[in-house]
């Protein structure tokens, strides 16, 4: 790129990436062990045009060095990254409005269910075009956003397990704040609300 008409930009050491990959890569193979039933992976998050790094970029960087997951925010972020010729898995982690369930299901996309609204309109959907929907059943512990609460979890797993269209891939949650280096106590509760759950 010439920068020479360009105020400001950001230059990307694609080494110090891959050494950030291999940092995370690392514990993989004991986590793998730890789970015993699944697979951990490694999921990149190229959402928000990878946090104004590039999403292309960051995600051609990414898959040259084995990463077979993204995480975006939307729809659209996940069309772009099929249309650019991606063909890793890519968890919606945003709402997707019922309306473009089908894109998403035709996509081959995985999404994220916390919802019984959107639950039955995916299971619908992904009949009446004969695909499975992939979802990530996201559990309410203490972001209070969006989530399946505990309360609630029971009575969605019952519904869940009628519904022949709709494949539990993952589950997963969100920590408030676990930046917080001075005291992750809020975060070691949201864990162990996450693994009764």
């Amino acid at each position: 790129m010439d920068t020479k008409l360009l105020n400001t930009w950001i230059e990307i050491s694609e080494s110090a990436y891959v050494n950030n990959l291999n940092f995370f890569k690392a514990p993989m193979s004991r986590l793998n062990l730890d789970i015993g039933t699944g697979k951990a992976e490694l999921a990149v998050v190229i959402k928000a045009n990878a946090y104004g790094h590039g999403m292309m970029e960051i995600a051609g960087m990414a898959a040259k060095n084995g990463v077979n997951f993204f995480c975006v925010h939307s729809l659209d972020e996940a069309k772009e990254i099929r249309k650019n010729g991606f063909n890793q898995n890519i968890l919606v982690m945003g709402h997707v409005p019922m309306a473009r369930l089908e894109e998403a299901v035709e996509l081959n996309l995985q999404l994220a269910l916390y919802n019984l609204e959107s639950l039955q309109a995916l299971d619908k959907v992904a009949q009446k075009l004969g695909k499975m929907a992939r979802v990530h059943l996201k559990l309410e512990t203490g972001a209070n956003r969006q989530g399946v609460t505990e309360n609630d979890l029971n009575n969605f797993l019952d519904i869940l397990k009628t519904k022949k269209f709709v494949k539990l891939e993952a589950v997963y949650s969100h920590f408030a704040n676990v930046e917080d280096a001075a005291d992750n106590s809020y975060a070691m509760r949201q864990l162990e609300r996450f693994n009764k759950m």
